[in-house]
């Protein structure tokens, strides 16, 4: 049997080749089940709109006409689900698509969502940039994972140590995460929370400089 330390390293290697479906299939099964209908209920959320009263009820003062501008714009997102859909699963774009996807395609669209990479280039498309082919992989970069070891809580549960280190960083730099696994009827096997499933302490964003001369995507 593969020691917990081995599928972490596993599960970093598929990221980092942006093999999604290869995490996915690390993922203990009675896992993936219980997150998938979570994940399901993005298909069948039920939005919160506003008034420009209620607008008004926090903020007196407000202008009656900011007010509706306002309660408008909110209500605008919270009923634009494909927008929604399209930012947690990479490629989804209606609640019938989410429906039809496999548990571990659905978890697989799911992590390359949080993907920053994935994140990049949608964010390209909709300034209208293009993307070199030869950096598309690269750019933002995805850090460096480095297992240390790892921790047994019982029999079947596991906590793998690993540090994330910007890359080019000297050893010793970065910030630690931890994966938790549990046994099943084939070994070990992913807890998807944390780090490894886009849930960790390091988020980005990108904007255009100011400089009439070059964009930037700078991690956050």
């Amino acid at each position: 049997m593969e020691a917990p330390e081995d599928i972490v390293r596993r599960a970093i290697d598929a990221l980092e080749a942006g093999d999604w479906l290869a995490v996915a299939h690390l993922v203990h099964p009675e896992e993936l089940a219980r997150h998938t209908e979570q994940w399901r209920q993005y298909a069948r959320p039920v939005p919160h709109t506003v008034t420009a009263q209620e607008m008004r009820r926090h903020e007196p003062e407000m202008p009656e006409a900011v007010a509706a501008y306002l309660a408008d714009r909110h209500n605008r997102v919270a009923l634009d689900l494909d927008a929604h859909l399209v930012r947690e699963f990479a490629g989804v774009r209606s609640p019938e698509e989410l429906e039809a996807l496999a548990a571990d395609e659905l978890l697989a669209r799911h992590l390359e969502a949080r993907d920053p990479r994935w994140q990049f280039r949608v964010w390209a498309e909709r300034a209208g940039r293009d993307v070199p082919p030869e950096i598309a992989g690269e750019v933002p970069p995805v850090p460096d994972r480095i297992v240390i070891g790892a921790v047994h809580e019982d029999e079947d549960l596991a906590h793998v140590l690993y540090r994330c280190r910007p890359r080019g960083a000297p050893p010793g730099q970065g910030w630690l995460e931890v994966g938790s696994l549990r046994r099943s009827a084939e070994g070990w096997r992913l807890i998807p929370s944390g780090d490894l499933f886009g849930e960790g302490s390091v988020s980005y964003s990108f904007g255009v400089a100011d400089t009439g001369t070059e964009d930037t995507g700078d991690p956050a």
